[in-house]
């Protein structure tokens, strides 16, 4: 597995270390069935096209991304890739729920690959990923049911 981070390596070990708990509730241990080759770009937005090359040629089969700067240099530097995107503010305006449903992922299916799968996999989903009491979350106001018109997305009112 590949992840890519625009911070400094040991800035903040949270991520890595959720990422690893997340994957090991999966059955996937570092070790043992799973190696993660993390890339960190200490903010030099100029590493990350060169990271993500990287993790494609180690033939890696998934690459966390954290962010969308690293989201969109995986996305570049793979189409085949699946790319796992946390923490990314408008997945919709940067076109990556657009391309799920245009691949026939349904709506409800693309906002839980936004959300609640992603920090899942990432290892997060105890403080993101749901509405509920205790949780961090932005709430994005549309003007219509993004289950009932994912494109709503592109339209958002106001985020809070």
């Amino acid at each position: 597995m590949g992840a890519l981070f625009n911070r400094a390596p040991n800035q903040d070990d949270r991520d890595v270390e959720q990422l690893r708990e997340g994957l090991a509730r999966l059955g996937y241990v570092e070790g043992s069935n799973l190696i993660i080759e993390a890339r960190f770009a200490e903010g030099k937005l100029d590493r990350l096209p060169v990271f993500a090359a990287e993790s494609v040629k180690l033939r890696v089969d998934v690459i966390a991304a954290y962010g969308g700067p690293p989201t969109r240099a995986a996305r570049g530097a793979s189409a085949t890739i699946p790319i796992v995107a946390n923490l990314v503010a408008d997945p919709v305006a940067l076109g990556y729920a657009a391309s799920l449903e245009e691949a026939g992922v349904p709506a409800p299916a693309v906002l839980r690959a936004m959300t609640t799968n992603a920090t899942r996999l990432l290892g997060v989903d105890a403080q993101r990923g749901t509405l509920k009491v205790g949780m961090f979350a932005d709430l994005i106001a549309t003007p219509e049911n993004p289950l009932t018109n994912i494109q709503t997305l592109k339209r958002v009112s106001f985020v809070m």
